[in-house]
């Protein structure tokens, strides 16, 4: 049996009582396509690349995370609270440690002409989960995944010349709280 992830109450109680957009794609963030959601690998590699692949003038923080809402899946994982299983993924990508900008960076951004884009990204199944399964446990969603996830970040700001920064994070996957196929945690 695999071990809580974390079983601190008071930290449930702040994801908990988080306000979550509504879920909604938008033209500009469009929702991931049926076909890239039926496979782990395909389904990461599209949420990372909308996720992190941001034109920081055009394209707005709370249409990002209404669309990171849409493609959530719930976070099954021993330990965690049902009433906070589907705010994982919001509370991840608006908190400390957050692949995103913040408020006040995402404006600098756009002041200053900022595009970001993916490009090379690979993927392997998170060590701790291999650990994990390999004990007998069986997550209570089949969907249910973790890969590690690197690539690369183009930074273009205007009049500068463009910058490469290689970049990894982890990314749980399960099945989608508001569509078919896979969702991120």
């Amino acid at each position: 049996k695999i071990a809580a992830v974390n079983d601190d109450p008071a930290q449930w109680s702040a994801v908990d009582t988080l306000n979550l957009p509504a879920p909604a794609p938008s033209t500009q963030f469009p929702a991931i396509p049926r076909a890239g959601r039926q496979g782990s690998e395909s389904y990461a590699t599209a949420f990372v690349t909308e996720l992190l692949s941001i034109n920081f003038a055009t394209q707005a923080r709370p249409a990002l995370l209404s669309w990171a809402v849409s493609e959530t899946s719930p976070d099954t994982m021993p330990g965690i609270p049902t009433s906070a299983a589907t705010k994982v993924l919001y509370a991840y990508l608006t908190g400390a440690g957050s692949p995103l900008p913040t408020v006040t960076t995402w404006a600098a951004d756009a002041s200053a002409g900022t595009d970001w884009s993916v490009a090379n990204l690979a993927m392997t199944t998170c060590p701790t989960w291999t650990e994990a399964l390999a004990t007998g446990w069986q997550p209570p969603d089949p969907r249910m995944d973790c890969l590690d996830v690197t690539g690369n970040l183009t930074v273009i700001q205007t009049g500068q010349p463009p910058v490469v920064k290689p970049f990894s994070l982890q990314l749980g996957l399960g099945t989608a709280e508001y569509h078919n196929g896979y969702g991120a945690i």
